[in-house]
C-alpha cells in the first residue's frame, strides 16, 4: 500500500469536497490564533503553551485558549490575559474532545456518570441509544425491560429504582443526579419505540393505529432534543421493520434535519454489509444517514459510501478500531433467546427456560442462536464465580466434554441453566490480541480482492471511529464485558498513524465529523463561541493494553496519555487524575 503525504491526503476529494472542506461546511471555519481578543473581567480558564489542532484538518497551530462561561472565548497567545485557573499543556497537543458516535450508555450513565473509559481518551460527548435502542418514548420502567430483553442489561438493573418519562424526563434526570462527567447526546431506538408502539414484537407492519404512535413518539422526541433515530436490523424487534417502513420514519427526519443511524441488516446475499439497504432508507427519506460499525476492511463498504456522497446523500460511516473476545456470563446467556429467537422477546423468564428444555426446540437453538451455536472448541470458561468451577478456568467447553464424558452441547447448557454457579465464557477461544476480523473469514464473506489492509479505512475522508463499547455495570461488571472497545480511540489513532493519515485529519474525523452528522454545532471545533471541551495529549504515551499486556478478564482497562480533559470549561481529569467533577448533561 502506498503511503501519501499529508499534503496528497488533504487533496483527496469525496463527491468533490476535501476532508477540511467537509467538515468547515457544516460547521464553520475555526477562529485561528490571534483572531479575537478578551476583554472584561479575568477568565475562567486559560489552556497555555498547546499545539492546537482545532479540528478542521488544517496545521496545528502554538497558541493558547481562553474560556469563560463554558465557552471558548479566545485562541492566540494570551500574554496579558488572567484566569482563575491556567493549565500549561506544556507543548503538548490541545484538541477539541473526542465525539463517540457509536455508544450504549445511556442506562449505565445512571450508575456510573463519571465513565472514566471514555474520559482518559479523550472523549467528551457520546451518541446514546443506538442500534434500536433508547430512553423513550413512555414511562421508564418499559423502557429498563425492553433494555433487559435486548440482553444490554441484567435483570437485577432493569429494576432499579428511578422514574423518568421520554427524553426529556430522561434528560431532568440525570440533571437531578448531579449531572455526569461527559456530555450525551441521544437517539431515538426504533426497536423501542416500535415495542411499546405495537405492545409486543410483533413480525408484521404496524397497522395505522400503531404507526400514528410511532410517528407521535418520533416527533415528541425529536422536539425535546433528540439527534436522531436508530436502528438495529439484525435484532428483534427492529429486524421485523421493513425497508419501506423505515423510509416512513426517515421522512420525518428529514423534516427535523436530524440523523437515521444503523445497525445494518446483514442477511441479504446481495448486500453482505446491509449498506444499499441504508443507503436506499437515507435517499428515498430525504435525510442524513450514519451507517453504524460498518465493514472497514472491505472495499466495497468504503466505494459504496463515496458514490452516496457523490450522488448527493449525506452519509458517513464509524468503524470499531479494535475488538477481541466478548465475555459474558452464563447467567445472562438466556437473554440473547429474547434477541434472537422468533417469538421469544415477550416470554417471560420461565417461558425462555423452557425453550431451552424442550427437545425440539433446543435443537432449533443449537443450531442457529447466536450465543448457542458456536463451535464449543472456542467456548472458554474465563472466571468462575463459585468454586464448583474453578478447576475448569481456561478449558474450552469440547475439552471439558471430553474430560467428562459427556455431549458438548449438553454440557453447555447445564451450565447455563445452572444459576447457582454462573460462569463467563468467551466464544472465539480466548484469543489474546485484538483483530477485525481473520483475513480469511473476510475474503470468505467478501471476496479476495475486496478485503483491505488493516485500518485503511482511516483514509476515507467518511470514516471514522466509533466504539461500540458494551455498556460494562460497574456493579456487575463480568455480566457482559470486551477488552479492547475501552481504548478504541487510541486504536484509532494509532491505525490512523500506521497509514500516515495526518494527525490534523485525523483529529477532524473524530471530532467535527460526527459534530456534523448529529448537528452538535457547538462541539468538535476549537474555535471562539463553541462549547470548551477540550483534551490534552501526549501522542506517543497515548496508549491501551492489549490484552497480552493486560488480564483481557480484567473488565476495567483504561487509557493513558491524555493528561487532561474539559468538559463546559471545567476539568473533569487534570494532570492524569479524574476530579470527579461533573459539568457534561444530556444535550437537549
Amino acid at each position: 500500500m502506498n503511503r501519501i503525504t499529508r499534503k496528497e491526503f488533504l487533496k483527496r476529494t469525496i463527491g468533490g469536497v476535501s476532508v477540511a472542506a467537509l467538515v468547515q461546511s457544516a460547521t464553520g471555519q475555526a477562529q485561528k490564533a490571534g483572531s479575537a481578543r478578551v476583554s472584561g473581567p479575568p477568565l475562567d480558564l486559560i489552556v497555555r503553551n498547546g499545539k492546537v489542532v482545532d479540528g478542521t484538518g488544517e496545521p496545528w497551530f502554538a497558541g493558547s485558549i481562553g474560556i469563560r462561561g463554558g465557552k471558548i472565548v479566545d485562541i492566540g497567545k494570551l500574554p496579558g490575559a488572567t484566569a482563575k485557573q491556567t493549565i500549561d499543556a506544556g507543548g503538548q497537543y490541545v484538541c477539541p474532545g473526542f465525539i463517540d458516535p457509536h455508544t450504549h450508555e445511556e442506562i449505565m450513565m445512571i450508575p456510573d456518570p463519571v465513565m472514566e473509559k471514555f474520559v482518559r481518551q479523550g472523549v467528551t460527548t457520546l451518541v446514546n441509544g443506538n442500534c434500536g435502542h433508547s430512553v423513550s418514548p413512555g414511562n421508564s420502567r418499559k423502557v429498563l425491560e425492553y433494555h433487559w430483553r435486548e440482553a444490554l442489561i441484567s435483570r437485577k438493573r432493569s429494576l432499579m429504582p428511578v422514574e423518568w418519562n421520554g427524553l426529556a424526563g430522561y434528560a431532568r434526570l440525570m440533571a437531578s443526579r448531579g449531572g455526569t462527567t461527559i456530555n450525551s447526546a441521544v437517539l431515538l431506538g426504533y426497536g423501542t419505540i416500535r415495542w411499546v408502539a405495537m405492545k409486543g414484537a410483533h413480525n408484521r407492519p404496524p397497522n395505522n393505529q400503531e404507526w400514528k404512535d410511532i410517528d407521535r413518539y418520533v416527533r415528541e422526541g425529536l422536539e425535546q432534543g433528540a439527534v436522531g433515530v436508530s436502528t438495529g436490523l439484525a435484532y428483534i424487534p427492529c429486524s421485523y421493520a421493513t425497508t419501506d417502513e423505515i423510509v416512513r420514519v426517515a421522512k420525518i427526519l428529514a423534516e427535523y434535519d436530524a440523523t437515521y443511524a444503523t445497525h445494518t441488516r446483514n442477511s441479504v446475499q446481495t448486500d453482505p454489509t446491509g449498506g444499499i439497504e441504508a443507503i436506499e432508507i437515507g435517499e428515498k427519506g430525504g435525510c442524513r444517514v450514519q451507517i453504524s460499525h460498518f465493514a472497514g476492511r472491505f472495499k466495497g463498504a468504503l466505494d459504496m459510501v463515496t458514490e452516496a456522497r457523490r450522488r448527493g446523500l449525506q452519509v458517513a460511516a464509524d468503524v470499531i478500531p479494535q475488538s477481541v473476545s466478548h465475555r459474558r456470563a452464563s447467567n445472562r446467556t438466556v437473554q440473547a433467546l429474547m434477541v434472537y429467537w422468533p417469538g421469544a422477546f415477550d416470554m417471560s423468564e420461565q417461558e425462555l427456560r423452557q425453550l431451552l428444555v424442550k427437545p425440539d426446540t433446543r435443537a432449533e437453538i443449537l443450531k442457529k442462536v447466536r450465543h448457542f451455536n458456536e463451535d464449543k472448541t472456542r467456548v472458554v470458561i474465563v472466571r468462575a464465580e463459585t468454586p464448583k468451577h474453578k478447576p475448569n478456568v481456561g478449558k474450552s467447553i469440547a475439552q471439558l466434554a471430553t474430560e467428562l464424558g459427556r455431549d458438548p452441547n449438553d454440557l453447555y447448557m447445564e451450565i447455563v441453566l445452572d444459576d447457582q454457579n454462573p460462569v463467563v465464557f468467551t466464544t472465539d477461544g480466548n484469543v489474546r490480541e485484538p483483530r477485525s476480523g481473520g483475513d480469511e473469514a473476510m475474503a470468505r464473506r467478501f471476496g479476495k480482492d475486496n478485503v483491505l489492509p488493516e485500518g485503511y479505512w482511516t483514509t476515507h475522508a467518511l470514516f471514522g471511529p466509533g466504539s461500540d463499547s458494551l455498556p460494562l455495570d460497574v456493579e456487575e461488571p463480568y455480566g457482559w464485558y470486551e477488552h479492547q472497545r475501552r481504548g478504541a480511540f487510541v486504536g484509532y489513532m494509532k491505525q490512523a498513524r500506521a497509514n500516515n493519515v495526518p494527525l490534523e485529519v485525523a483529529v477532524a474525523k473524530a471530532t467535527s465529523l460526527p459534530a456534523q452528522q448529529f448537528r452538535l454545532f457547538d462541539r468538535g471545533l476549537i474555535s471562539t463561541g463553541k462549547a470548551a471541551d477540550l483534551m490534552v495529549v501526549d501522542l506517543d504515551a497515548y496508549k491501551f493494553p492489549s490484552p497480552a499486556e493486560d488480564d483481557p478478564n480484567n473488565p476495567f482497562p483504561v487509557a493513558s496519555g491524555v493528561s487532561t480533559v474539559i468538559v463546559a470549561g471545567v476539568p473533569v481529569l487534570l494532570e492524569g487524575k479524574l476530579t470527579r467533577a461533573k459539568p457534561g448533561r444530556v444535550l437537549v
